[in-house]
Parts: structure tokens; C-alpha cells; sequence
């Protein structure tokens, strides 16, 4: 499974390695992973700037590294990879001030 990962990823990220030490975990959360990001009504290209955009909130560094390559290798540009970081950026502000400050709409 790993190697399907590797090939797939480009590179075996670190917390696949460890879930391979449960190789059922492994095989449940890899086949979701590809039913989810390769089948589907929303396109690949979308899934993977929203997975890119979530692993930036979450700061999970080396997922991130390796789904900016991807991008990057399925012809992303640099343009489209800020766009969608500044977008996360945006709703995250947002919903800190609606949800810190419990705004309400006027009466």
C-alpha cells in the first residue's frame, strides 16, 4: 500500500508510515482518501486545493509540502496556489470575528 501511496503522493508522508504499523487503518483511510479525491461530482484539481488550503489552516507542514507539489506538478500556478490560501485566509477572519464576537444581524 505504501508504494501505491508513494506513487500516487510522489513520496510517502510520514504519517502514512506510521499508519502503516495498523495496516487495516491504513487501507480504510487510503481507500477513502482516493474514492474521495479521485471520484466525485467536484473536480481533482478543486479537491486538491481544498485539501491544500485545510492542511495550511492546520499547519500540518509536510502534507502541505506534499500537496503543493502536487499541484504544482498537475500544472498549478503560483497565482491559483495564493488565491486559494487567501480565500481560506478570508473565511478564517470572518469566522473568527462572527463567531469571537457573536455578531448578529441588525434588527
Amino acid at each position: 500500500m505504501l508504494s501505491e501511496i508513494g506513487e500516487r503522493l510522489g513520496v510517502v508522508p510520514k504519517v502514512y508510515r506510521v499508519m502503516a504499523l495498523d495496516p487495516a487503518y491504513l487501507k480504510i483511510t487510503w481507500n477513502r482518501e482516493k474514492g474521495l479525491m479521485y471520484e466525485g461530482v467536484i473536480d481533482t484539481f478543486t479537491k486538491r486545493m481544498i485539501a491544500l488550503t485545510v492542511l495550511a489552516k492546520v499547519m500540518a507542514r509536510e502534507l502541505l509540502s506534499v500537496r503543493w507539489s502536487i499541484a504544482k506538478r498537475d500544472g498549478a500556478s503560483l497565482e491559483q496556489l495564493f488565491e486559494a490560501l487567501h480565500v481560506t485566509y478570508t473565511f478564517q477572519k470572518n469566522s473568527v470575528h462572527t463567531s469571537g464576537m457573536q455578531l448578529r444581524e441588525p434588527s
